[in-house]
């Protein structure tokens, strides 16, 4: 990529995830028009995608790994999402029930894994990335333990109080993160 066009790089990665995943989907007897709803035929490409710059030589910019693993974890946390609410449990010997948290509670922490290795690599893009990612799953996981029996005005209080700490959370990365930078 002589010109240095990420933006072009991101997109084409991107589609080629999407791509890969509605030719898989068709393979297994699927119509690729309902990918969104299945879009847990996104994770292996988007792994892959996450994991090129430890796979190739370091020929390429810095910036190109950072585009890799953007559009690789971007690809990935909802596919999970998707994963998590669509289960499919025909695939695995876990009952259906067991596997939505098992998959939610996996996006956690792959989304907190995001998180970490941005702050480490000291990338902003992946910090917030991650860091939605992570709210997303904890909201869809308090809402899944909590909306049935929890009033409805303590479940958006607690929801809030939890929203106000994850803010002081973050602001704390993003001070880290900058002060990385500034050295």
């Amino acid at each position: 990529m002589p010109c240095g066009t990420r933006l072009l790089l991101g997109a084409g990665l991107v589609v080629l995830c999407a791509y890969t995943a509605a030719l898989w989907m068709t393979r297994t007897g699927g119509y690729w028009v309902t990918l969104p709803e299945r879009a847990e035929y996104l994770i292996p490409s988007a792994t892959v995608l996450y994991a090129v710059p430890w796979l190739k030589p370091q020929r390429e910019p810095h910036d190109f790994d950072f585009v890799y693993r953007f559009s690789g974890a971007a690809m990935l946390l909802p596919g999970l999402l998707s994963l998590s609410k669509n289960v499919d449990p025909c695939c695995s010997g876990v009952p259906g029930r067991a596997l939505e948290p098992i998959c939610q509670l996996a996006g956690l922490g792959l989304s907190a894994g995001v998180v970490f290795h941005g702050l480490r690599l000291g990338r902003g893009g992946l910090v917030n990335l991650g860091a939605v990612g992570f709210v997303v799953f904890l909201f869809v996981r308090l809402h899944a333990w909590w909306w049935h029996w929890m009033p409805k005005y303590l479940f958006f209080l607690v929801l809030g109080a939890i929203a106000f700490l994850l803010l002081l959370v973050f602001r704390r990365m993003r001070t880290q993160l900058s002060e990385r930078a500034s050295k």
